[in-house]
């Protein structure tokens, strides 16, 4: 890992849920007295890397000395992605020395919406039929209870 290249993402950790999009910032900092342009890659599991995608689609970025260059990582899990925790490195590589590089991981959970309450046939009846019962019960009214105001 170099010292002349610092890169930080924004935020490290996101979470997403599939079918919709997130997008991470990517800043490469240019620590030497020279102008760089830099190779950006992603690395990491094959199945995380199918829905990541590094902008701008080159994959070079170019800093002038002692400053910033910008990228994004733009996340799309397909619908259907099982939720899981997945660790992704951005890795920015000098063109002029390829020996100077360094990694950032980024965090990605995929987050899968709760499933809906189950349903259960309805015990009483001869015929069963389901039914789906919320599981949050409006607040019971007590015997003299009085709402609003008191004198």
């Amino acid at each position: 890992m170099s010292d002349a290249i610092v890169v930080t993402l924004d935020p490290p950790a996101t979470k997403v849920k599939p079918g919709q999009e997130a997008l991470v910032g990517v800043t490469v900092h240019n620590n030497s007295e020279d102008v760089e342009t830099y190779e950006l890659a992603l690395e990491g599991p094959a199945q995380a890397l199918g829905w990541a995608e590094l902008q701008p689609k080159e994959r070079t970025i170019a800093a002038f000395p002692l400053q910033d260059a910008q990228a994004k990582i733009v996340l799309r899990p397909p619908d259907g992605l099982p939720g899981a925790t997945y660790i992704v490195g951005v890795r920015a590589t000098s063109r002029a020395n390829a020996s100077e590089q360094t990694i950032a991981t980024l965090e990605i959970s995929v987050d899968v919406p709760a499933a809906p309450p189950r349903c259960r046939p309805h015990q009483r009846s001869s015929r069963r039929r389901a039914s789906c019962r919320s599981p949050v019960r409006p607040p019971s009214r007590r015997r003299g209870a009085t709402s609003g105001a008191t004198a």
